[in-house]
C-alpha cells in the first residue's frame, strides 16, 4: 500500500496544475463474486462471503488514504489533499449552499493553488508552492456587512504566474465591496518569491447616513525574493458617498498600497483613489482621503505613488463637501526613489451655500536617489463664497535630490456678490544632502463678485548642499 501512494504521488504532482479546480472524483471499483456472476449490491446478487466484503472494504480504505493526501477540493470538501491538490473554487453554482460567505478551499502543503472565495468569502491560502485564491466580492450587504472577502496568501516558496512562469504568481485580489462594505485586502506573497494582491474596491453607499466603502489595502510582496521578484499590490479605490437625499454621506478612503518587502528591488503598490462624497440637496459629503503609497524594497524598490482624494459632492442650500486629501507616497528604498504624492480632490459647488475647500495635495515620500514630488491641492469649488484651494504638498527628502513641493489649488470662484476663495499655498521643496527640491507656487484665488479671492503664498525652498528656491505666490482673483 505505501508503495501505491508514493507512486500515485510521484503521478499527482505531474499533472496536478494541467487541471482545473474542479473535483476529481475517484471512481468506486466494482467488486464480484466467483461463486455467483453479480456485482455486490446488485439486485438479485446472492449471498456476500465475509472474504469478498473484507476484500472491497480494504480496496475502499486504501482509496480513502489516497485521496485524503492528493487530490483537488470539491464544495463539500474545499481544502486540497494534505500534500498536493487545489483548493475548491466557489462560483455562481454553488449559489444555494453559499447564502452565507464561503471561503476558498486551501492548497496542498507541497503544492495546490488556494480556491477562490464566494459571496465576501475569503480566498484559500497556498502552501509552499502556489498562488493564493481571490477573495469573494460581496453580493449583500446582509452578509458580513457587505464587505468583499480578503485575498489568500501565497505559497511560502513562489507560484506560478498567470503567462507560466514557475516564480512569480502571489497573492489572491481582495473582493469588492458592495452598499458602502469595504473591499477587501490582497493576499500577502510567499516569503520567498511573487507579487501581492490588489486591494478589493469600495462598495458606493446606497443608504442615508452611510459612508462610502474604504478600499482594501494592497497585499505585500515577497519579504525576501531570492526566488524571483515582483510587485506590491495596489490598494483598492474608496466607494461614492450616498447621493440621494438631503445630507450627501462621505465618500470612502482609498486602500494603502502594499509593501515591497524586507529585501530586494520590488516597487512599492500604489495607494487608491479616495470616493466621491455624495450630493445632497442641502449639504455634500466631504470626499474620501486618497491611499499612501507602499513603501519600496529595501535595497533597491521605489515607493508607491499616492491616491488621488475624491472630490467633493455638491451641495444645495448648504455648502459643498470638500474635497479628499491626497495619498501620500511611499518611501523608496536606500537606493529608490520615494513615491509620488497625490493630488488633492476638488471642493465641490453649491447653489446658495460655500463652496467646498480643495483637498490639499500629498506628501511624496522619502528616497534613497531622489524624495518624491508633492502634488497639488485641490481646486475650491463654486459658491456664494468660493472654497479654499488646497494647499500643495511637501516635497520628499531625497539623497541625491530632493522632491519639488507642489502648486496650491486655485480658489473657486465666488457668486455675484459673494467672494472669491484664496489660492491654496505651495509646498515645501524637499531637502536633499546634495540639491534641495524646489517650493511650489502659490494657487490663484477665486474671483468674486464682491471681493476677489487672496493669492495663496509660494511654498520655501529646501534645506541641503544646494537649496531649493521658493515659489512664486499666486495672483489674486
Amino acid at each position: 500500500m505505501t508503495t501505491g501512494i508514493a507512486g500515485a504521488a510521484m503521478v499527482g504532482a505531474g499533472v496536478l496544475f494541467a487541471t482545473t479546480d474542479a473535483p476529481v472524483p475517484a471512481a468506486a471499483p466494482a467488486y464480484t463474486l466467483t461463486s455467483v456472476d453479480c456485482t455486490i449490491g446488485e439486485a438479485g446478487c446472492g449471498p456476500v462471503s465475509l472474504k469478498t466484503v473484507t476484500g472491497a472494504a480494504s480496496a475502499n480504505a486504501a482509496g480513502d488514504l489516497v485521496s485524503m493526501f492528493i487530490g483537488n477540493g470539491t464544495a463539500e470538501n474545499p481544502n486540497g489533499g494534505l500534500l498536493i491538490g487545489n483548493g475548491y473554487s466557489y462560483s455562481a453554482a454553488d449559489a444555494a449552499q453559499c447564502t452565507s460567505a464561503c471561503n476558498g478551499g486551501r492548497g496542498g502543503l507541497l503544492m495546490g493553488n488556494g480556491g477562490n472565495g464566494y459571496n465576501g468569502g475569503n480566498g484559500g491560502s497556498a502552501g509552499l508552492y502556489g498562488n493564493g485564491g481571490n477573495g469573494g466580492d460581496a453580493l449583500s450587504a446582509s452578509v458580513n456587512g457587505g464587505k468583499g472577502g480578503n485575498g489568500g496568501n501565497g505559497g511560502l516558496l513562489a507560484g506560478s504566474s498567470s503567462s507560466g512562469a514557475l516564480f512569480g504568481g502571489g497573492g489572491g485580489n481582495g473582493g469588492k465591496g458592495i452598499a458602502g462594505g469595504a473591499g477587501g485586502n490582497g493576499g500577502n506573497a510567499g516569503a520567498l518569491s511573487g507579487s501581492g494582491g490588489t486591494g478589493g474596491a469600495g462598495g458606493a453607499s446606497t443608504t442615508a447616513g452611510v459612508a462610502g466603502g474604504a478600499g482594501g489595502n494592497g497585499g505585500n510582496a515577497a519579504s525576501a525574493p531570492i526566488a524571483g521578484s515582483g510587485s506590491a499590490g495596489a490598494g483598492g479605490a474608496g466607494g461614492a458617498g450616498y447621493g440621494g437625499g438631503a445630507t450627501g454621506t462621505d465618500g470612502g478612503a482609498g486602500g494603502n498600497g502594499g509593501k515591497g518587502g524586507f529585501y530586494g528591488n520590488a516597487a512599492g503598490g500604489a495607494g487608491g483613489a479616495g470616493g466621491a462624497g455624495g450630493a445632497g440637496t442641502a449639504t455634500g459629503g466631504n470626499g474620501g482621503s486618497g491611499g499612501t503609497g507602499g513603501t519600496g524594497g529595501l535595497v533597491s524598490g521605489n515607493g508607491g505613488a499616492g491616491g488621488v482624494g475624491g472630490v467633493g459632492g455638491t451641495g444645495g442650500t448648504g455648502a459643498g463637501g470638500n474635497g479628499g486629501t491626497g495619498g501620500s507616497g511611499g518611501a523608496g528604498g536606500a537606493t529608490g526613489n520615494g513615491g509620488a504624492g497625490a493630488a488633492g480632490g476638488d471642493g465641490g459647488t453649491s447653489t446658495t451655500g460655500a463652496g467646498g475647500n480643495g483637498g490639499t495635495g500629498g506628501t511624496g515620500g522619502l528616497g534613497g536617489n531622489n524624495g518624491g514630488a508633492g502634488a497639488a491641492g485641490g481646486k475650491g469649488g463654486k459658491g456664494a463664497t468660493g472654497g479654499v484651494g488646497g494647499n500643495g504638498g511637501t516635497g520628499g527628502f531625497g539623497g541625491f535630490s530632493g522632491g519639488a513641493g507642489a502648486g496650491g489649488g486655485t480658489g473657486g470662484d465666488g457668486a455675484t456678490t459673494g467672494t472669491g476663495g484664496k489660492g491654496g499655498n505651495g509646498g515645501t521643496g524637499g531637502g536633499s544632502v546634495i540639491s534641495g527640491g524646489k517650493g511650489g507656487n502659490g494657487g490663484t484665488g477665486g474671483k468674486g463678485g464682491a471681493t476677489a479671492g487672496s493669492a495663496g503664498q509660494g511654498g520655501s525652498g529646501s534645506i541641503g548642499g544646494n537649496p531649493g528656491k521658493g515659489g512664486t505666490g499666486g495672483a489674486g482673483g
